[in-house]
């Protein structure tokens, strides 16, 4: 049986969520690296076939190809998750999984207010991470905190796909040195119960140690001066 290709990056946290979705569902698949920093493998036509945007994450089953994050994990869990499986990632019945979407939703929003303050992409010009947008960063956090006060998990007592994906947006944070974590118990231990779990090492840990190795050593200097970068 021909295994699915899982095209990636691993400083993408979109790629960590479909990572830990693939990994927790036991999915035999194999691993495509894309380059985004130098853009080569981005601009392949071979890749552009797949996904026209030239954006990981792409999931490659067969003849069809998927991209979007939560829609790869989504389709997923439909394929591969047993009806019978107590603890879903992607519940069947309507109300629960229109629960689990809201919460992907909400979880697209945070990636998007912590990222535009961790702001990768103008590391190389030495202004991390961009203090005018951590005011967003309190919000995601004081919603998700809110959240977390009904139930261990984001959706439920156990871990559902939008655990899967906060977990590597939250840990972002990790890159900018953000610690202030004090009004938030709640969501401190979600992060612990998540770490916890089986293949979060393989699927998200070890990808934000090397986002943050890469760019605190200020390893980007040695890289081509593109447009990745916003350098002219």
């Amino acid at each position: 049986m021909q295994k699915m290709e899982f095209y990636y990056h691993p400083f993408s946290s979109p790629c960590m969520g479909v990572w830990f979705t693939l990994n927790q569902l036991g999915v035999n698949f194999e691993l495509k690296f894309v380059d985004l920093i130098t853009e080569v493998d981005q601009r392949k036509e071979e890749f552009l076939k797949m996904n026209p945007l030239g954006k990981v994450p792409v999931l490659k089953d067969g003849d069809f190809c998927l991209n979007e994050s939560h829609a790869i994990a989504q389709y997923l869990c439909l394929k591969y998750e047993a009806d019978d499986t107590a603890q879903k990632l992607y519940p069947k019945d309507l109300q629960n999984q229109a629960k689990v979407n809201s919460l992907m939703y909400l979880e697209s929003d945070c990636l998007s207010k912590i990222y535009n303050y961790v702001n990768l992409t103008l590391w190389a010009r030495d202004q991390p991470p961009r203090k005018d947008r951590l005011n967003d960063v309190y919000s995601s956090l004081n919603s998700l905190e809110t959240i977390l006060e009904r139930s261990k998990f984001l959706a439920n007592e156990h871990p559902t796909l939008p655990d899967l994906f906060a977990i590597a947006t939250v840990n972002l944070l990790d890159v900018a040195k953000f610690n202030d974590y004090q009004k938030y118990p709640n969501l401190v231990a979600w992060k612990q119960r998540m770490q916890q779990l089986p293949h979060y090492e393989e699927s998200v840990g070890k990808h934000i140690l090397a986002i943050t190795d890469f760019f605190q050593s200020k390893a980007y200097l040695n890289l081509p001066k593109n447009d990745y970068w916003g350098i002219k």
